[in-house]
């Protein structure tokens, strides 16, 4: 059980970072990045907890908040980020 649980914390971290990298990207080019773009490039896998998209914001700033793209979450406002 304790090798299960190492592997979903190790590909959990995995995704994270990765989404970290892809949203700093995003903003670079863009200027701005939301939950959207990230979506489109590196979807949230199944089993992992779609909360978790909050963390690949956390080293950028908050600029405002928009409808989503995504009519799977039925237009939800989501907060839109840049650089600091």
């Amino acid at each position: 059980m304790n090798a299960q649980m190492n592997f979903f914390e190790l590909t959990k971290t995995t995704w994270l970072q990765e989404a970290r990298i892809i949203a700093a990207q995003i903003a670079k080019e863009k200027g701005e990045v939301c939950a959207d773009d990230i979506h489109e490039v590196w979807p949230i896998p199944a089993w992992l907890d779609r909360r978790i998209m909050g963390g690949a914001f956390a080293e950028l700033q908050f600029i405002r908040q928009q409808k989503s793209r995504r009519s799977k979450c039925h237009h939800r406002t989501i907060c839109v980020f840049r650089l600091p």
